[in-house]
């Protein structure tokens, strides 16, 4: 967003904003869930170090025709400093419940397992659960030349 709470001001993509948030909420920020419409905020949850980050292309201001074209943008990680992109796009915010879920059961299943926790994460058995389309850069690929078409 346009606003910051801190002073000096920090804006996205800097991981400040979740950083924090995971603090006030006293849990670690790779068992926290980002859910970003734009390339800036899938940057700043990427910074951060978020556990998942789901792009969300389903809002009246994404126009319906570039869904596809803002999901590759928000996969590719143009503005995370280790090019991390989101890990699932979503295009219903009804299944945001589904992708939360499948998070924390593997958070649950895998314990500190880092190789079981490795991305990308392998969301093909949730697909028959889905409400409306969803895009993993499994299924459709992070194209280099994707453009931000909600550049905030």
């Amino acid at each position: 967003s346009g606003f910051s709470d801190f002073d000096p001001p920090k804006y996205k993509p800097a991981p400040d904003v979740y950083v924090k948030a995971a603090a006030a909420e006293e849990v670690p920020v790779d068992n926290c869930i980002a859910v970003e419409d734009s390339v800036s905020g899938v940057g700043s949850a990427a910074n951060a170090k978020i556990g998942l980050i789901v792009g969300y292309v389903g809002g009246s201001h994404i126009p319906y025709d570039r869904r596809e074209e803002q999901a590759k943008a928000l996969m590719k990680g143009g503005k995370s400093i280790d090019r991390r992109g989101a890990d699932i796009v979503i295009t219903d915010m009804t299944d945001l419940p589904t992708v939360a879920n499948f998070f924390l059961d593997l958070k649950l299943d895998c314990g500190d397992d880092e190789q079981c926790l490795a991305r990308p994460y392998d969301f093909s058995a949730l697909g028959p659960s889905f409400v409306d389309k969803i895009y993993t850069p499994e299924i459709c690929g992070a194209m280099p030349e994707a453009e931000d078409v909600n550049p905030r």
